[in-house]
């Protein structure tokens, strides 16, 4: 059996939040528990740039554009918001890319009328500081898509 330093002890401890952890092995086995875990969530982040119930209008720029408009809305207190900022694109590709480039951009709706619309969504609301969770919500009309291009604010790419 190896014998484990105290202060790698006293270190699992203190970040487990444990004032002390009398054995040492329970120690090895919270901490493996804690690591496994970590792991074992890092796929379900990535689902959850999954948007599967909208039809879907194609691939643009490496993204999944569905047809609809992105809503923002904060879930704790039903508050939402409108886009940041709207740009003019070429098409869905461009717009994908500007969102790509632009640190608080998370989502995008592209509108072919009026004249290649690009509508950026942080998915954060910088009045109150709190994430806002994204929708795509589709109401039968065909010239209008969006993509979720990140998963969170500022958070990993959704290719």
């Amino acid at each position: 059996m190896k014998n484990y330093p105290k202060t790698f002890t006293a270190l699992v401890g203190s970040v487990l939040g444990f004032a002390k952890i009398p054995n040492r092995m329970a120690a090895v086995a919270l901490l493996a528990g804690v690591i496994s875990l970590g792991l074992y969530t890092a796929p379900a982040l990535a689902s959850a740039c999954a948007f599967g119930s909208q039809p879907k209008s194609g691939v643009y720029g490496g993204y999944q554009f569905y047809l609809g408009e992105v809503h923002q809305y904060d879930p704790g207190t039903g508050k939402t918001l409108l886009a940041n900022r709207a740009v003019s694109a070429r098409g869905p590709a461009e717009c994908a890319q500007i969102c790509a480039n632009d640190s608080a951009c998370s989502g995008v709706t592209f509108s072919i009328y009026p004249s290649g619309r690009c509508r950026l969504f942080a998915g954060f609301d910088f009045e109150t500081n709190r994430p806002m969770g994204f929708e795509i919500i589709y109401l039968g009309e065909t010239s209008t898509s969006s993509a979720i291009i990140r998963g969170s604010f500022q958070g990993p790419l959704c290719r």
